[in-house]
């Protein structure tokens, strides 16, 4: 995955494994690349991975709340 400036960054927190991050730090390092750049392409392989199909999560959070108005109705 080629750098290019982010059209609409966002920030995450995440923890993951020292072994993890190390081996990721020798990777960016041995290809000149960042630590950030490798997780954003693990990230796009695993959203490739599951398909662009699946709803956006604040449609299903949204359906929920209004079937829960429903019946509280």
């Amino acid at each position: 995955m080629p750098r290019s400036k982010l059209t609409a960054p966002v920030s995450v927190l995440t923890m993951i494994e020292s072994t993890q991050h190390e081996a990721l730090r020798l990777i960016a390092f041995n290809e000149r690349r960042s630590v950030a750049d490798l997780v954003r392409e693990g990230i796009a392989e695993v959203i490739k991975k599951h398909g662009k199909s699946r709803r956006p999560a604040r449609v299903h959070v949204a359906k929920e709340e209004r079937i829960r108005a429903s019946a509280g109705r």
